[in-house]
């Protein structure tokens, strides 16, 4: 029981799961439940649910200091490598559910027997991304503060819900540990996605240019490696910092590359994605009859497959297209849309975005009770949310309701 409560120091912080116990410690769930259930009997941690216990900041101090002591330093790599291999394949099976129509290139991952959480609905995976999205970020760090090469990939199994969630001001730090670690080990294809996920992070904050380089490094490892997926995913990043950059032409080139090379792959999943992002930059081209084309297409590929996910955000591009040309009840539509696919999936933070765009809508047209509704509906789906982005976006509407008061 001892060392079960020094290894617990070991956690990252935030609520442990038993199975993230189980693999600290070395034990099955069940034998660590245990554990855990022992030491909140004398109030060394405390349950919190069913299956979380958290341990006070000053007892886990002490346990740390004492793992630190007693342990020696390569079983403390050991036990920390363990719960970097649960996250790797949870996050892994959790993406695999709710994307389901990308196809994932092979990685370079390690071989563990480590017991993976398992998720039966798309919700599931959603509130377990949520719940975990700091934990990740810390255990990247922890990882890479004790040199364990495999936190590389952490970033990369997650990296579809990095890309939707945007969490960067938590997450940039992480990422460029990760591509210390991806370079450190020699592991390319980590240091690949890694640096699409910067790119992406770059795009999002409009620095578009630095974006544009991290890009391109990507699709040197990638051409290198024979990753002619990875090299289509590159090409979209570029044809999104070239759209930023307001270069409509080699935007349009770098799409079509990516739609090219992905239907060459059999990728339909990249191909979509290259399409939706190829409709923005057509659209803001002055070709909207085009750019609705593609994203009905888009649509229809993701519906096809179940995606509900990326449906989801098709959706959401349908209803800025229909929006920019005054058609607010068509919009309107897509917005709903959108919102039914991310309330199914309990995408909270999906679905504060859209009531606040459904707000804006109706405040648009003078309609501001129903416009105060949207928004309190936003606001009250992210209270309590500490990370900044839904932080600040909580804040944008609280302040948006005290103005049309």
């Amino acid at each position: 029981m001892c060392s079960t409560f020094r290894q617990l120091g070991l956690h990252p912080g935030g609520p442990i799961r038993i199975e993230a116990a189980a693999a600290l410690v070395g034990l099955s769930p069940l034998q660590a439940q245990g554990h855990l259930s022992a030491l909140a009997t004398v109030h060394l941690v405390e349950q919190t649910s069913q299956d979380r216990f958290v341990m006070h900041d000053l007892v886990q101090a002490y346990a740390l200091e004492q793992v630190r002591e007693l342990a020696g330093q390569e079983a403390n790599r050991a036990a920390l490598s363990r719960l970097v291999d649960l996250y790797l394949n949870t996050g892994a099976a959790a993406i695999r559910m709710l994307w389901p129509s990308r196809p994932r290139r092979p990685l370079d991952l390690p071989q563990t027997d480590v017991e993976t959480l398992t998720f039966h609905r798309p919700a599931d995976a959603v509130r377990w991304f949520e719940d975990e999205l700091q934990l990740l970020v810390r255990l990247v760090r922890c990882g890479a503060r004790l040199d364990i090469a495999s936190v590389a990939y952490l970033p990369v199994v997650v990296n579809e819900m990095l890309f939707h969630r945007r969490a960067w001001s938590w997450w940039v730090p992480a990422l460029r540990d990760a591509l210390e670690m991806a370079r450190r080990g020699g592991h390319r294809d980590a240091e690949a996605w890694v640096l699409e996920t910067l790119g992406d992070a770059g795009i999002d904050e409009l620095k578009a240019g630095s974006s544009a380089g991290m890009y391109r490094q990507a699709m040197r490892i990638r051409t290198e490696l024979g990753d002619a997926n990875g090299v289509a995913a590159c090409h979209v990043g570029l044809g999104r910092a070239c759209y930023q950059l307001n270069d409509l032409d080699a935007a349009v080139a770098h799409l079509e590359t990516a739609r090219r090379l992905s239907t060459e792959a059999g990728d339909r999943w990249e191909f979509a994605v290259a399409s939706a992002h190829l409709a923005s930059v057509l659209a803001a081209g002055g070709d909207v009859a085009a750019a609705r084309d593609l994203l009905t297409q888009v649509q229809a590929i993701f519906d096809e497959a179940e995606d509900l996910m990326s449906s989801g955000c098709t959706s959401t591009l349908l209803a800025g297209l229909a929006e920019s040309g005054g058609e607010h009840e068509a919009a309107l539509h897509h917005l709903e849309n959108a919102l039914r696919i991310f309330a199914e999936v309990a995408d909270v933070w999906s679905q504060a975005h859209i009531h606040r765009r459904v707000g804006d809508l109706h405040a648009d047209r003078g309609n501001l009770h129903q416009a105060h509704k949207s928004w309190s509906a936003a606001a009250d789906l992210l209270s309590g949310n500490t990370e900044p982005t839904a932080a600040g976006l909580r804040k944008q509407l609280i302040e948006s309701l005290k103005e049309d008061c």
